[in-house]
């Protein structure tokens, strides 16, 4: 598999990973995640041209995004679990 390959593959898992956090779908969101970890492997053995830059600017801002996400749905849990059992 090819770098770019690798690359429209993560964009696809955080897409998923997004759907999952929309369900609340944790099991599937951690699944997710563990392949996302094993693709991230290959992604360090890759080469990478200058033509994959905006490829590879695109899947880092992706990543960016889904990070803020999960840090307000972690957030948005707290609260509700705080406001639950309180």
């Amino acid at each position: 598999m090819s770098g770019r390959e690798i690359l429209e593959q993560l964009m696809a898992i955080n897409k998923n990973c997004r759907e999952a956090l929309a369900e609340n779908d944790f099991q599937k969101l951690q699944a997710i995640l563990d392949l996302k970890k094993e693709l991230m492997k290959f992604l360090k053995s890759c080469n990478f041209s200058e033509e994959d830059i905006p490829e590879i600017e695109q899947v880092l801002h992706d990543e960016e995004d889904l990070a803020k996400l999960v840090i307000m749905k972690k957030k948005s849990l707290v609260e509700f679990l705080n406001v639950k059992f309180y």
